[in-house]
């Protein structure tokens, strides 16, 4: 997940037009603050695949 992250960093960096970043930049309280929150959200969505699964009875 840690990897996945980092590549979002990169993403935000060299890829997402300036007004694709205001949105996530508005919602977390100004500009290049967005990057942290779509990197958390991108290295998150991974969780489920490295979680176990539960046997469903």
């Amino acid at each position: 997940m840690l990897d996945t992250a980092a590549v979002a960093e990169i993403v935000w960096d060299r890829y997402l037009p300036p007004v694709t970043r205001l949105g996530p930049d508005a919602l977390v309280g100004g500009q290049g603050k967005g990057r942290c929150l779509f990197a958390w959200l991108c290295g998150i969505h991974g969780c489920g695949k490295a979680t176990p699964g539960v046997p469903v009875p």
